[in-house]
């Protein structure tokens, strides 16, 4: 029988390896096909829910439990971010959008660089510029360039996504496996990277529920919790009394005392588990989850 240890391993390496980018609606499909067919394989009250904004815009969240009844919902998102330079501010959108601008233009400057050096090249190369060949490389030439431009301007996806937030989402699984009771629901929400749309649409489902989300847990750094405007280091004296989204995340504080992670820490291919039994025995304690 495969212990505790090699199945988290296992689930890690499947969800590292056949979904690690989930940007797209295809790569999201393909992760929601994936991770059903684990749910359903330990329990049966699972749902796919779509919603939209008021732009039209789409998106699946992945419900375990009763979401409509449930007194504690323990949630995170599934989708991956594009690259960006600089922090990730778990309470910045705007500063991430930005850093995620930053990192496109940076990107897009090097490539016309690199497209004009290569032109002049080819230039350089051929002396006899009517000849069929020299048509055949520079239109060859241009497809793939402006393929290449168009994925760099679009945003280039983050491929190293174990701490964001891919071994959050096996922990889920390993706490819906254990834990079954009738008022704790589970969720995988989609958007979690830019808009928080998903959040939105998990919490109108059911208003009453406190929400605990989790980012980026499994890091070296120490534990925050923020139910409001303020950011606390999370400790056995938080109490999850309030019928609120509880955003809990490890990272660092600045001294405008916002919570952020570097990219060091989020690009390690190690996870802190200890951060994820701390929480879960905090939860453990106030709601009685066994």
């Amino acid at each position: 029988m495969t212990n505790h240890f090699e199945l988290f391993n296992d689930r890690i390496l499947r969800y590292e390896t056949m979904v690690r980018v989930r940007r797209s609606q295809k790569q999201k499909d393909k992760f929601i096909n994936i991770i059903l067919q684990e749910i359903i394989s330990i329990r049966e009250d699972v749902l796919v829910c779509e919603f939209q904004d008021k732009t039209k815009k789409i998106g699946k969240n992945i419900y375990v439990g009763n979401i409509d009844t449930a007194s504690t919902i323990i949630s995170t998102y599934y989708d991956t971010p594009a690259k960006f330079v600089g922090n990730y501010y778990f309470d910045d959108n705007k500063q991430n959008g930005k850093n995620t601008i930053n990192e496109i233009l940076i990107e897009s400057a090097l490539y016309l660089f690199v497209g004009v050096f290569v032109f002049l090249g080819i230039q350089w190369f051929f002396n006899d510029k009517s000849s069929q060949i020299y048509w055949v490389v520079v239109a060859i030439f241009t497809f793939i360039y402006f393929m290449i431009f168009k994925n760099i301007t679009n945003g280039r996806s983050e491929k190293k996504n174990l701490v964001r937030n891919t071994s959050t989402i096996v922990q889920l699984l390993d706490l819906m496996q254990e834990t079954n009771k009738k008022d704790v629901a589970y969720a995988l929400v989609d958007f979690g990277c830019n808009s928080e749309l998903g959040l939105h649409a998990l919490k109108a489902k059911n208003e009453k529920a406190q929400i605990i989300y989790l980012d980026s847990i499994n890091t070296e750094n120490d534990l925050y919790i923020n139910s409001g405007n303020q950011w606390d280091k999370l400790s056995d004296n938080i109490s999850f009394n309030k019928k609120a989204i509880y955003r809990v995340v490890s990272g660092k504080i600045d001294e405008n005392k916002k919570v952020y992670l570097n990219k060091d820490s989020l690009n390690k291919q190690e996870i802190n588990e200890s951060n994820f039994e701390k929480i879960k025995k905090l939860i453990e304690l106030q709601e009685g989850i066994s």
